[in-house]
């Protein structure tokens, strides 16, 4: 007798869908999210430009950026111009400055880091003067936190050309242009100290070729730190020179070099202004080739010419090292007191 046994049915299982529908839905409300992000930091970068063209309007600078842009989504905020306009009397002599195009860009998730770049040409009217440049590429690079830590401008090709007032034209050029400025963290900081560096690269100047009496080109670079300059407000340059003086601002030159055809000079030391605005301080140089030059401008004339001539130029080409001194307008080397006088910068 055979007895059939029942296998109970199996009961259906029931299959969660959440683990297919969660992980879409949480991709989409972050994406919302960010999306939400990027117009709020837009937005807020908007608000950021008008609050700074109203405090520097109520400082009596205009800024205007010509049709004006804010895009880069997702992970950009970026500033495009037009171009950008620049109006204000510094010293109370009327200045305009006009530039071309300008793209600004930051990551929405680093936005201490802005890098720019600038189309030509800039057009600059001051004091009666008028200034043209014209360069193939122009980067600047800004990095700040609560205040401007970082400025960096490097250019490529640069082409400039100065209009006097009375007419003259001076014109330039060069292969590359950089100019450097950090504030110095590892100095006290009662010293408001400032690093700052710039660098031409085979600069062509008829004024200066006439000058100096050579065609050849100049490669020129100088780096150094200025005190008591941090914390300094905007303003015209004589202005700015002159609260620096008044501070008691120096600048220490850590590296300054000068290369023209034969003539190579390489200079350390610091510098300042004196009550008359002239410059002072004192540099120890080493130069090759500097003393048809010095005859040529007939430093100290006649025969301490001839002799400063003689002594500052090696037959076997090494450098000849001399400290240089100015004070009171005059400029000493070594122990001769040159006839050179110096004229108040500003």
């Amino acid at each position: 007798m055979t007895i059939d046994h029942e296998s109970p049915e199996r009961q259906p299982q029931v299959v969660s869908r959440l683990g297919l529908y969660l992980p879409p839905a949480l991709l989409l409300t972050l994406a919302l999210a960010w999306c939400g992000y990027w117009y709020y930091s837009a937005n807020l970068a908007g608000q950021v430009l008008d609050k700074i063209r109203a405090a520097e309007a109520a400082k009596g600078r205009s800024w205007t950026c010509a049709d004006q842009k804010i895009a880069g989504f997702p992970f950009r905020i970026e500033l495009h111009c037009a171009s950008i306009s620049f109006e204000a009397t510094p010293d109370g002599r009327p200045m305009r400055i006009r530039t071309g195009p300008l793209h600004a860009a930051t990551q929405i998730y680093a936005p201490t880091l802005v890098l720019a770049d600038v189309d030509g040409p800039l057009m600059m009217e001051v004091d009666g003067a008028s200034t043209s440049a014209t360069w193939e590429n122009l980067r600047v690079s800004v990095r700040f936190s609560n205040q401007l830590e970082r400025l960096s401008l490097a250019m490529t090709g640069p082409v400039v050309e100065v209009k006097s007032p009375t007419g003259e034209l001076f014109a330039s050029d060069a292969k590359s242009a950089e100019f450097h400025l950090r504030y110095d963290p590892a100095r006290p900081i009662e010293d408001r100290a400032v690093d700052l560096a710039l660098q031409l690269t085979q600069m062509s100047s008829p004024a200066l070729n006439g000058l100096i009496g050579t065609p050849e080109k100049v490669d020129l670079g100088v780096s150094g730190v200025a005190t008591k300059l941090a914390d300094l407000p905007p303003q015209g340059w004589r202005s700015l020179l002159e609260s620096w003086r008044n501070q008691g601002g120096n600048f220490v030159i850590e590296s300054g070099k000068f290369a023209k055809g034969s003539v190579l000079v390489d200079a350390k030391g610091a510098i300042n202004l004196d009550p008359s605005r002239r410059l002072q301080g004192k540099l120890d140089v080493s130069a090759i080739g500097i003393g048809p030059l010095l005859a040529r401008f007939g430093l100290g004339g006649g025969g301490v010419t001839q002799l400063l001539g003689s002594l500052l130029t090696r037959k076997d080409g090494t450098p000849v090292q001399w400290p240089m001194q100015m004070q009171d307008g005059r400029v000493q080397l070594g122990p001769f007191r040159t006839g050179q006088v110096l004229a108040p910068l500003y």
